[in-house]
């Protein structure tokens, strides 16, 4: 049987009470809401329930010596079966020039009900337990020393964070930042650790107007970084939060950023140096920098720093320039991928506001990629990874005026494809009623060799009398070219109750040649590449784990060695094979010789000898003659057949040598100085390591190549996907007789199949997608 009552308001008022209630009871009396519930069993007797708690608060105000003790909190916190109960109290103390304040430090005395009378209370069991303190803030102020630090306690999830500034005679700064966590994730024993100590001092002269200001260091135990978390500092303009903040710099906030961007993960080591350079006497240029260093798995290599300019130094009122730019760099080898994300914050040239973002993106892996952007993108560019999609523009604020108001926005991108800039003015006035608006902008898409350019621009303007338009005019055109020109613009104006509308579209000149008349042998060049020793490799037979070791360096071999239990690969990345190229670079290939394929056989061998396609990424725009929307939206860089792999067939004539077996299964060690020889299992370990040259550790989809990450960006078109053509009458694949749907490694591949087959405006009956989209 259960009994239970709930939202149970105790109200005790001191209205009517005396004065020494009113001294010891808080403001208002107490006021409680809980639930209580009674459950009585024939196996467990009976015992009481809880929903939610009770606390009290009573305010004590009690000195004794140094010690004061300003409040005491009584808490009721009922569960099943137990009933805890909570006694409490923020105590403060003074020692001379030194503050102590120890929050919620007392006592616990959990009671619960067995259901019987083996409590220690006979049917109730209570135990008298010291209950540790939820933080502890400490604070100095001497003569020679001040400063202060502050450690929260957290026992349910058995986190500890700390922090302690200290400064002596302003001539030296100590600061140490420390997170503790006992309890790992997913309940595995151990802990994790992070600690960043910095000192600053009275600067070091290092030559050539250099100077050290401050040193310091990082460590992290069973730590990782979080990429994306550092770059949101670097864009707010608080990096320096976790390098060498200010003096008065909220201790607390800098411990929880800590927290947030150097996260628990478990097997993960981080450390580096860190170090505060000036420049100038007085100083100038302040560098703030950080190397930070996190292996085993990813191994990364970052650098977070903050640059500030000040001219003509730091200690004028006004300075004449005032620039500062945070900046996060990383080298991520498991992505293999380069990012460099840089900000202006609170920058000034003159009386002109400077802000923006800056950055450089390189990937060398599967979905190779560069890009520069000082300011973002062409509106049109889909290729950005997600991290770079929202980059701000570079933002001079000319003029900010509650009547006046000018600012001007920019940008320029170069990317393997596009050269790409912009910008945007907007003026706004107000005179009394009279309102003035106005906007200007422009983007711009270049292409040098052959030259040709697209160029979309604006205008807007409007007068307001008491927000009535009284005029107004708004002019919208592209323009491409040269040869042919290509115009058109659309305006509207308007005065009065008078409007007119104009719309205007041309073309003119002849169609210049689509490339530069020179020629480029390209079949010559793709014979020198199969001379080309380095280009024949060796790789595992599909299946196989282990490539065979090789104790001689055979890159010094006269000829090509094949290892065992191997295939041979010859691999070339100058030309896609098996795709008709219109261009080579900026050039036109041989006539008849825009189509390439390798085929042979091997000499004095009768047995059969299969070929398979080895292959590697090009840049499509190479080969291809892309128009300016293709360039914005298609990958950079796309799969094409760049070799071949040659394998012998079941008849094969090749002798292979006697195996020999040999046991792996343990070796010595021996070290200098240590008599005992040791042994070490080594079977798992060299396992794991020839692990690496199988097929399934190197295959597209294994999770070596599509290791996850928190900041992990999706790619444009996912990688292994393949593709098919599509009826769009019927939603149908195209495919062979025979056979089932007709698949195609890219997007190239498949455009120039329907090519081939001459079918007449085939991209108004056909679509290409990716299986990855069915």
């Amino acid at each position: 049987m259960e009994i239970a009552v709930k939202n149970i308001k105790i109200v005790l008022s001191i209205e009517d009470g005396d004065s020494f209630l009113a001294k010891v009871l808080p403001g208002g009396g107490i006021k409680a809401t809980f639930g209580l519930g009674l459950i009585i069993s024939l196996q467990n007797g009976f015992y009481l329930t809880g929903s939610s708690s009770m606390e009290v608060q009573l305010p004590v105000h009690t000195t004794l010596g140094p010690v004061k003790i300003e409040n005491v909190l009584i808490a009721v916190k009922p569960e099943n079966r137990k009933i805890p109960i909570d006694i409490v109290s923020t105590i403060r103390v003074e020692l001379g020039p030194i503050k102590l304040v120890v929050e919620k430090v007392g006592l616990s005395a959990p009671m619960s009900f067995p259901g019987d009378r083996s409590g220690n209370l006979g049917p109730i069991n209570c135990n008298l337990n010291f209950k540790p303190p939820t933080g502890v803030a400490l604070s100095i102020d001497t003569e020679g020393i001040k400063g202060g630090g502050f450690l929260t306690i957290n026992t349910a999830t058995g986190e500890y964070r700390g922090g302690l500034v200290l400064g002596f005679r302003d001539k030296f700064t100590f600061r140490a930042v420390a997170i503790i966590n006992t309890k790992l994730p997913g309940g595995e024993p151990g802990f994790s650790l992070f600690v960043m100590i910095t000192a600053g001092f009275q600067p070091v002269q290092l030559g050539f107007g250099f100077t050290l200001n401050a040193v310091g260091g990082l460590f992290g135990y069973n730590r990782t970084v979080e990429v994306d978390k550092l770059n949101e500092l670097v864009r707010s303009g608080k990096a320096s939060q976790l390098l060498f903040p200010p003096a008065d710099a909220d201790l607390p906030t800098i411990v929880n950023t800590a927290a947030e961007v150097y996260p628990v993960r478990v097997g993960n080591f981080v450390f580096g140096p860190m170090a505060k350079i000036g420049w100038g006497t007085p100083t100038i240029v302040m560098a703030e920098i950080a190397l930070i260093i996190e292996v085993p798995d990813p191994v990364r290599v970052g650098m977070l720093g903050v640059i500030r300019v000040v001219l003509p130094d730091a200690g004028s009122p006004a300075p004449t320039i005032r620039l500062n730019m945070a900046f996060f760099a990383v080298v991520d080898f498991a992505k293999k991928m380069f990012s460099l994300q840089a900000s202006l914050f609170d920058s000034k040239l003159l009386s002109v506001t400077l802000s923006g973002d800056f950055a450089v993106y390189m990937s060398w892996g599967q979905q190779r990629m560069f890009i520069f952007s000082a300011g973002g993108f062409h509106p049109a560019y889909k290729e950005a990874p997600p991290q770079l999609a929202s980059m701000r523009r570079l933002n001079l604020t000319l003029i900010d005026d509650k009547k006046l108001k000018i600012a001007a926005t920019t940008y320029l991108a170069i990317t393997s494809n596009t050269v790409q800039f912009g910008s945007h003015i907007v003026l706004w006035c107000k005179f009394e009623n009279v309102q003035i608006n106005g906007q200007f902008w422009f983007d711009v898409l270049f292409q040098f060799d052959p030259f040709r350019f697209q160029a979309e621009m604006g205008l807007i303007a409007s007068l307001s009398v008491d927000k009535n338009e009284l005029a107004a005019i708004r002019i919208i055109g592209r323009l491409n070219g040269p040869g042919p020109w290509y115009v058109w613009g659309e305006a509207y104006i308007k005065v009065w109750f008078i409007e007119i509308k104009v719309e205007v579209e041309h073309s003119w000149g002849e169609e210049p040649p689509a490339l530069a008349p020179k020629t480029a042998n390209v079949k010559q060049m793709l014979l020198g590449e199969v001379q080309k020793k380095e280009n024949w490799t060796t790789v595992p037979v599909p299946g196989s784990a282990i490539s065979g070791i090789s104790v001689r360096d055979l890159s010094k071999m006269p000829e090509i060695v094949l290892m065992p239990n191997c295939l041979l690969t010859f691999r070339q990345k100058v030309v896609p094979l098996g795709i008709e190229i219109q261009k080579f670079g900026e050039a036109l290939p041989q006539p008849g010789e825009n189509k390439f394929e390798i085929t042979g056989q091997i000499a004095k061998y009768d047995g059969a000898v299969e070929i398979h396609p080895a292959n590697e990424l090009f840049a499509r725009a190479n080969y291809l003659v892309l128009n300016d929307e293709e360039k914005l939206s298609y990958p950079s860089f796309e799969e094409f057949k760049g070799g071949i792999t040659l394998g012998l067939g079941n008849n094969s004539a090749v002798q292979l040598g006697a195996e020999e077996a040999y046991n792996y299964d343990e070796y010595e060690v021996k070290y200098l100085g240590q008599e005992k020889a040791t042994k070490l299992p080594a079977f798992k370990q060299m396992f794991l390591q020839e692990l690496k040259g199988s097929a399934a550790f190197r295959s597209p989809l294994s999770l070596e190549q599509n290791r996850p990450g928190r900041e992990a960006i999706a790619p444009i078109i996912p990688a292994g996907g393949e593709y098919v053509i599509m009826r769009k009458a019927d939603l149908t694949a195209l495919g062979e007789s025979g056979s089932g749907d007709k698949r195609f490694k890219n997007f190239t591949e498949a455009e120039q199949y329907l090519k081939d087959l001459k079918i007449p405006q085939f991209a108004d009956r056909y679509s290409i997608v990716s299986t990855l989209e069915l």
